[in-house]
């Protein structure tokens, strides 16, 4: 389960939108130029990036990305703490990026159009 809710930067008491369905996630994402998709599950722990190769070949071909790494940030990580600071903190990226998530979630606040964005991207269980 993902979940979007969309807030006026002004008055952050109640969401504009409130979704779950990820068909709405998408189209209103898009309207501002994010790419949202659901992949079918295939791996957990086995190598990542061969089950996932068709859908990752897409993006490279129509993102130009060249690379691809695969992160896991368990509660033993050692480095924990400090990547979740780093991921704490707002910043912006000078290009695009793609995350997915085969296990976790991660939560996603963006600003437009004095709008504010919160993506809830969960892995499907």
């Amino acid at each position: 389960m993902s979940r979007l809710q969309v807030f006026d930067e002004q008055d952050a008491t109640a969401p504009v939108i409130a979704t779950e369905d990820a068909d709405v996630i998408a189209s209103t994402l898009r309207e501002i130029g994010v790419r949202f998709e659901r992949w079918p599950l295939r791996a957990h722990d086995e190598d990542i990036l061969a089950a996932y190769a068709p859908e990752i070949d897409v993006l490279k071909t129509v993102g130009g990305f060249q690379t691809v790494d695969v992160v896991r940030v368990a509660p033993d990580h050692p480095d924990r703490a400090v990547m979740r600071t780093k991921f704490l903190s707002e910043h912006t990226h000078a290009e695009d990026e793609v995350r997915f998530f085969v296990g976790g979630e991660g939560l996603f606040t963006l600003h437009h159009d004095n709008r504010v964005f919160d993506v809830l991207c969960t892995a499907a269980t």
